[in-house]
């Protein structure tokens, strides 16, 4: 596929047309198109059908469009939320791959770039509500909100800002009224 990003939007508008979101946990959900480590950098995203069927779709490396994430992680928190990704989304395992994000997380240096921290707490928010914890998803996207981002920390991590905060918005829904 040359563009995930774009089939990516148009299955996300039928998501939340259904559901009013883009659901992340349990059937049907998709994730975000980011880089996959397990398929040389290339951009993909997961869907699970209402059948419960898998559908990876990754992007074609030959067309020689940039994939979401082009860039190979630089960070050792870089490094773990691909490890995470790989985890979840290819091996179907989001408690390892929170258990170990989560970790990761803990251990980052001073020095990591903001970039990197909001992609490792968006998707350790999203991990949270995929093995349904939603209060420790909030508490993540509140660590995250509170994150001190100049003007290009915001645009290097726009694509992980808009997940956290579609993220935040269907955990808003889900609250009991």
């Amino acid at each position: 596929m040359d563009d995930t990003q774009a089939l990516w939007e148009q299955w996300a508008a039928g998501l939340r047309e259904r559901y009013g979101r883009v659901p992340v946990a349990g059937i049907p959900r998709m994730t975000r198109p980011r880089r996959r480590a397990n398929a040389d950098g290339a951009s993909g995203f997961s869907l699970v059908d209402p059948s419960g069927n898998w559908v990876r779709v990754y992007q074609d490396r030959g067309a020689g469009a940039p994939s979401v994430d082009a860039a190979a992680p630089t960070s050792v928190l870089a490094r773990a939320v691909d490890n995470a990704v790989v985890l979840a989304d290819s091996r179907g395992d989001a408690a390892q791959a929170l258990k170990a994000l989560v970790g990761a997380v803990r251990r980052a240096a001073d020095d990591t770039p903001a970039a990197d921290r909001v992609a490792a707490l968006a998707l350790e928010a999203e991990l949270e509500v995929r093995t349904g914890d939603h209060d420790a998803a909030r508490a993540t996207l509140t660590r995250l909100a509170a994150l001190p981002l100049g003007a290009r920390d915001r645009e290097a991590a726009a694509d992980s800002l808009d997940a956290a905060g579609e993220l935040a918005r269907g955990l808003h829904d889900d609250r009991p009224r």
